[in-house]
């Protein structure tokens, strides 16, 4: 009923247990690479030309703060628009009408097929490129908002 091959104890003809071999070298290879990482953070803390009183200074400035309190939220709100979106293109992918896939599928691979350094250009230019986003009725004068 159940499978025995995966088991990691196996037995002789005799009956009796029979343990793997223990090998030393994948423990001895992770102590090596502990001894190594400790003596290169030990290095890093005590050179006195990484001016760690600088870095401390620097690093609790107000302006560091708050661009770190900057890069969190925008990152949450990032990471949150792209599940919402992520959510809505796998609907429309899956869906039953021609043109919400293609849409999907055009949006999934012009993204994927875009360099990153390519959209953070493109994005950064955004606003030279578009100056004024709005909302309203097409072809006509009224807005309901604009940025």
């Amino acid at each position: 009923m159940f499978n025995n091959a995966s088991k990691k104890l196996s037995q002789n003809s005799d009956g009796d247990r029979i343990l793997p071999v223990k090998k030393p070298g994948p423990i001895i290879a992770g102590i090596i690479v502990a001894i190594i990482a400790c003596s290169l953070l030990y290095s890093i803390v005590t050179n006195p030309r990484f001016e760690w009183n600088v870095v401390g200074i620097y690093l609790i400035s107000d302006n560091v703060l708050t661009g770190i309190a900057w890069t969190l939220i925008l990152t949450f709100l990032s990471m949150i628009i792209a599940i919402v979106l992520a959510i809505g293109l796998a609907m429309m992918r899956k869906s039953v009408n021609p043109v919400l896939r293609a849409v999907s599928w055009f949006f999934i691979w012009f993204f994927r097929g875009t360099p990153v350094y390519t959209q953070l250009v493109f994005w950064g230019m955004f606003a030279v490129l578009v100056p004024k986003l709005s909302m309203g009725i097409p072809f006509t004068s009224v807005e309901f908002f604009s940025i």
